[in-house]
C-alpha cells in the first residue's frame, strides 16, 4: 500500500496540537520507498518536524537530511555496522543541522 499523503495532511488539519510526523523510509516487507521529502514538506507546512525511520535503508538507499528537507533520521546499528562500526545495542538519531563533518 502506497503512503497516503492526503491522509497525512488531513490528520495534521484535524489535530493542530501535533508537533511531529513519523514516517518509515522503506516498508520492509514490500521494499517500497516512501516519499519522505513530500512528508517533510507537508509536516513543515503545519509547523511540525518529521522523524524518518531509516533502519532498512541507511547506507543502501539515497537519503539526505538537507536535500530532502528532513528534520530527524533514526536507524539501528544492526543495519549500519559497516557504516558506523557500532554494537547491536547502539542506535543513531541524527537531527538536521547537527551532522558530523562529511555527513
Amino acid at each position: 500500500v502506497h503512503l497516503d499523503l492526503a491522509a497525512a495532511e488531513r490528520a495534521l488539519v484535524a489535530d493542530p496540537a501535533l508537533t511531529h510526523v513519523g514516517v518509515v523510509h522503506q516498508e520492509t516487507s514490500s521494499g517500497m520507498l516512501n516519499e519522505v521529502a513530500a512528508v517533510a514538506r507537508i509536516s513543515h507546512g503545519f509547523g511540525c518536524q518529521d522523524i524518518v525511520d531509516a533502519v532498512s535503508t541507511i547506507g543502501a538507499e539515497r537519503l539526505s537530511l538537507a536535500g530532502d528537507g528532513l528534520d530527524w533520521l533514526a536507524a539501528r546499528a544492526r543495519k549500519i555496522r559497516e557504516v558506523m562500526r557500532a554494537s547491536p545495542r547502539e542506535g543513531l538519531c541524527v537531527p538536521a543541522g547537527r551532522l558530523p563533518p562529511g555527513g
